[in-house]
């Protein structure tokens, strides 16, 4: 099977989800070693399994301590980072920040996972509606660490809140969380070697200079209910689809039960719609010469009117019978169920 192809950027820019277009700046750097988030196993040992007390970690932290500290300024920042969202999402400099977060799978490890950036985070907090949670007493939580199997589905990721506290909880639908970080990620993997790219601080830097670093709860309370409204959404159109399977399902065994009785009604209701239409033809004929009539002068519009009527009325009396006729013996054959005659005829070719 051709493996699916990554997205391609304009030249010299990046495209967003969302469709907007970012200019981009070429690295100054001497050596830019290019990024790959191709999936593989992982060698080391450390992620064959997510056993560990923690499960988000391995037990010795050896990252060096300006990692630790970047970490530290993204957790105590990161609602003040979802409130300048659409800043980020305008300058690629600051969507290709550079973030030292450590996301990793069992057996595949950190592949798929390599050199996140701020603007993915924002991403994959905005698109993803499973990433951002709100509790029942109003807490609100952003998910920053993927941790787990793909396989089993368990998992420990971790959520930091406004005051930048952070821990381990395990997500419901785990393929929901690193199935979309993992292709926001790898689809700007291009870029992070290309392109420059300010530092985590110069962000919060700029944002101090413009009087932006804050995040304001009005702000932050609407933006989690527009992804809880996405949620629900989501959800009703998965139900509505799963009902409609179920409809679907029972229909059709409710129809198969009562074959022989649904196709002694079909035959008669073919006879019975045949004669039907064989006096409409006749009550047709009947109104043209009528109309003729009253062309050539033969009546007036009133004559015309008074011996249409009748006819008229006869034409409505064939179809409302033919009607009952289909309700009335359906309703008889599938009391509980509304099933039309229409129901009948594509459920019986498709038995042939």
């Amino acid at each position: 099977m051709e493996e699916e192809k990554k997205f391609q950027h304009p030249e010299g820019k990046i495209q967003l989800l969302d469709g907007r277009v970012l200019d981009c700046y070429q690295s100054q750097r001497l050596k830019c070693e290019p990024v790959s988030n191709e999936l593989e196993i992982d060698t080391s040992g450390v992620y064959l399994s997510m056993k560990k007390p923690s499960g988000s970690r391995p037990v010795k932290d050896e990252r060096e301590d300006e990692e630790k500290e970047l970490e530290r300024l993204f957790l105590s920042n990161a609602f003040v980072l979802l409130d300048n969202r659409e800043r980020i999402l305008s300058d690629s400099r600051m969507f290709l920040c550079p973030l030292p977060i450590r996301n990793g799978l069992a057996y595949t490890g950190t592949s798929g996972f390599h050199h996140p950036t701020l603007g993915i985070y924002i991403e994959f907090w905005l698109h993803c509606p499973a990433a951002t949670v709100m509790k029942d007493n109003g807490e609100k939580w952003l998910l920053w660490h993927i941790a787990g199997s793909p396989l089993s589905g368990s998992n420990r990721c971790s959520l930091v809140n406004s005051q930048g506290e952070w821990k381990c909880e395990q997500v419901s639908s785990f393929s929901g969380i690193w199935r979309p970080f993992m292709e926001i990620n790898s689809r700007y993997d291009e870029a992070k070697s290309k392109y420059d790219a300010y530092t985590l601080r110069q962000v919060l830097n700029i944002f101090e200079n413009e009087g932006t670093k804050v995040a304001y709860e009005k702000n932050t309370h609407i933006f989690f209910l527009e992804q809880i409204i996405i949620k629900l959404k989501k959800e009703i159109h998965d139900l509505r689809r799963y009902s409609n399977e179920l409809y679907g399902k029972y229909h059709y065994h409710l129809l198969n039960e009562k074959r022989s009785e649904l196709e002694a009604f079909f035959t008669e209701y073919q006879a019975k719609r045949e004669d039907m239409r064989n006096k409409l033809d006749e009550i047709q004929v009947q109104r043209m010469k009528l109309r003729k009539q009253m062309r050539e002068g033969e009546i007036d519009h009133l004559q015309y009117q008074r011996l249409w009527m009748p006819i008229h009325k006869e034409k409505n009396n064939i179809q409302a019978d033919l009607r009952m006729y289909e309700l009335e013996t359906l309703h008889e054959i599938v009391p509980d169920f509304f099933v039309s005659a229409y129901d009948v005829e594509q459920f019986l070719k498709e038995k042939e």
